[in-house]
């Protein structure tokens, strides 16, 4: 009687268990996902990170790229940022980053990268990323002073 009682018991405490944390047995952990943390767009080529993708715009016609690149390997790596303009031609830029190093483009008071898009806020952009590892398209976002976070920076963009 007393060993039906424990297996009862014990039944009980095991599916109460199982009940309340059955669900983290089956479902992806959030936490663990790839993100983007801020606003801008971000991508892996190679030793290359790029991070916060953003390209801003203001109502008196400046416009700016602004982006964050970090060589993760120990050699300096070249790669190429490409858009199309306004007049539709596909432009590039090429850049340099040392090993573990961080080329700034419009951050840290760098200046942005000066190329005329056809966008306005709220838009989204494709740039295309090149370099010895590969290539990849990534759509970043197009911001204007909206938002309070960026208003210095788009206020940059008329003195740069």
């Amino acid at each position: 009687m007393r060993i039906r009682r424990a297996l009862i018991a014990g039944s009980l405490a095991l599916l109460t268990v199982l009940g309340t944390t059955g669900c983290n047995l089956t479902s992806p952990v959030a936490s663990l996902e790839m993100y983007a943390p801020s606003d801008g767009a971000q991508a892996d080529l190679g030793n290359v990170k790029a991070r916060n993708l953003l390209y801003f715009v203001d109502n008196k016609g400046n416009f700016g790229f602004f982006g964050a690149f970090v060589n993760s390997g120990s050699v300096t790596e070249t790669f190429n940022i490409g858009f199309t303009d306004v007049s539709g031609e596909r432009v590039f830029q090429q850049y340099n980053v040392a090993g573990l190093d961080v080329v700034n483009i419009g951050y840290q008071n760098q200046a942005p990268l000066k190329v005329e898009l056809d966008a306005k806020a709220g838009d989204i952009v494709e740039v295309l990323l090149q370099s010895d590892a590969g290539s990849v398209r990534i759509n970043v976002p197009v911001l204007d002073d909206t938002l309070p976070e960026y208003r210095a920076l788009v206020e940059s963009l008329s003195t740069n």
